[in-house]
Parts: C-alpha cells; structure tokens; sequence
C-alpha cells in the first residue's frame, strides 16, 4: 500500500454527533482522497494553513451556514423565558444615630433582609395570591442587594412578560407584608415592656389621687385648723402626682422613641413592569454556532491535509 495513494477515509461513528459528524468525516474523506489524487504523480509540495482553508472555503462556508441555521431553527422552538425585578429600599429613622452609622446599618440590615425573601412564609404568601404552587414559584425567584447598598432586586421568571412582573409585584408585597407584621409583633413586645414598667408607676399616682380624695373630704368637713392641715396635704400630694405623671410621660416618650427607632422602614421604591426575554436568544445563538462549525471545519481541513 502506498502511503501517499491509498489514504483510507475516517471512519464514521454513528451516535450522538449525527448528521454533523457524518457532514464532517464526508468532508475529510473527500478532501483526503482529492489529495490522494493530485499527488499521484509524485512527491507533495507543502501548502500553508491559509491555502489550505482558502481552498475548502466553500465546504467551510457550507457547514457554518448549516449549523447556524438549524441552530436558529431549534432556538426559535426553545420556550421563551422571561425576567422582571422589583426593588425595595431598607432603611432606618436618622434618630437612630449619626448619618454614617444609619446607612450602615440600613445597608448590613438589607443583606440581612435578602436572605429572607426566598423564605416559606414569603413564598408561600405570594405563591397563594398569584395561585400557584410555592414550588413552582420558588425555583422562578431570586434576591438579593442592589451594589451591597440599602436597595433589595426581587427577581422573578416566567413564561411571558405579564408573568414575570406579576410575579416580582408580588414577591415584592409578600416580603413587605411579612416585614410590616414582624414589626407589628416587635410593636407589642414594646408595648408589654412599657407596660411592666409603668405598673409601679401608676401605682403611685392611685395612692397620691386616693390621697388627695381624702384631703379634700377633710377639708369640706373639719374646721378651720384642720382646714389648713387637709390643704397642705392636699398641696403636697397634687404636687407629688404631677411629679409621678411627668416621670410617666417621660418613660412613655422615651419607650415610643426607642421602640420607633428600632423599626426599619421597608417600602417598594420600583414596582416590576413587564419582564424582558432572557433567553432563547435565536440570533446570538446562531451567529455563535455559525462561527464555531466554521472554525471546527477548518481545523478539520488542515488535520486531515496534514495526516494524509
């Protein structure tokens, strides 16, 4: 067998490479028997690689044009899917402390917040006002910070514009909801710890209105000595209760303000509008596809010229 002559052709496997893998060993075979041909009658002359893809220029062609069409083809039967966010702002009361340390609390409190919008309570909020299954919806969802800044992207996929920004609009009032009612129960914690507090409190001021009843029960029904000692009593217990109550107005002002400074305000500050396609994109895909059958045929060209 002469080594330059009888060049045998690639074998083709059959399997999951299909009809491109048979169109790419049908172009070695031929280009390896055309050069067994031209070189017959005697020694071959070297060619450079850019020869040599000028030379299958049409084949190379051939098959790029080929795979970026039928990938243009099964990209366009591929769903669409679809990506809409809506944005919410986290931030706290500037009584809270200086401006820096607020914005870095409402930044470290945000990341903390993301965590929870993929949570069951929130999900499974929204998944039951848009009437699908908290399933469904979980793996069509994300968060997460905007810039590690006080700003939550709540982000949702569907199978249509409508879809995808109805869903992010309400993971959106899910989470805000949650948040609003987590506060609430914080709200009434509060309100039980003022209350203990104020308890011995308004104790004090029942005792000093009892008193002072009594002073001027006294006062109405003794004479005039006995008079002046139920008016000094009198006096001095109208003088403590109002010292009671300002201690009381005092406490629940300071409570209200501690309590109003621990809650974070959280609204939505972008609703979600109709989502924007994500994928299949036809075009990019085939435009890819096309150069890379056109770079991998080349390559092909110059192997099998350099084997045979």
């Amino acid at each position: 067998m002469d080594g330059n002559n009888d060049i045998a052709p690639p074998q083709v496997t059959r399997g999951p490479a299909g009809a491109l893998g048979q169109m790419n060993a049908a172009i070695v075979s031929a280009l390896v028997g055309k050069r067994a041909r031209l070189h017959n009658g005697g020694p071959r002359e070297p060619v450079s690689r850019g020869a040599l893809i000028w030379r299958a220029k049409r084949l190379i062609l051939a098959v790029a044009a080929v795979c970026g069409v039928l990938t243009l083809v099964v990209s366009m039967l591929v769903p669409a899917t679809y990506s809409s966010s809506a944005t919410v702002r986290v931030s706290f009361p500037p009584a809270l402390g200086g401006l820096r340390d607020t914005v870095l609390a409402s930044n470290d409190l945000a990341s903390q917040y993301a965590q929870l919008v993929t949570s069951t309570p929130v999900v499974d909020d929204a998944a039951r006002r848009l009437g699908i299954s908290s399933s469904n919806l979980r793996g069509a969802i994300s968060a997460g910070t905007v810039a590690d800044q006080n700003l939550i992207s709540l982000s949702a996929q569907g199978s249509s514009a409508a879809e995808a920004g109805g869903r992010s609009n309400a993971l959106a009032d899910a989470f805000t909801r949650y948040l609003a009612q987590a506060n609430a129960r914080q709200t009434a914690a509060y309100a039980t710890v003022v209350s203990k507090r104020l308890l011995p409190l308004q104790r004090q001021i029942d005792a000093a209105q009892a008193r002072m009843a009594r002073a001027a029960r006294g006062f109405a029904a003794a004479g005039q000595g006995a008079r002046e000692a139920a008016n000094a009593t009198f006096a001095s217990q109208q003088s403590l209760l109002a010292t009671l109550q300002g201690q009381r107005q005092q406490l629940l002002s300071g409570l209200a303000q501690a309590a109003a400074g621990a809650q974070p305000s959280v609204e939505i500050v972008t609703v979600a509008g109709p989502g924007d396609k994500v994928q299949p994109r036809p075009v990019l895909y085939a435009v890819l596809a096309l150069v890379l059958g056109g770079l991998v045929t080349a390559q092909i060209v110059v192997l099998a010229h350099r084997r045979g």
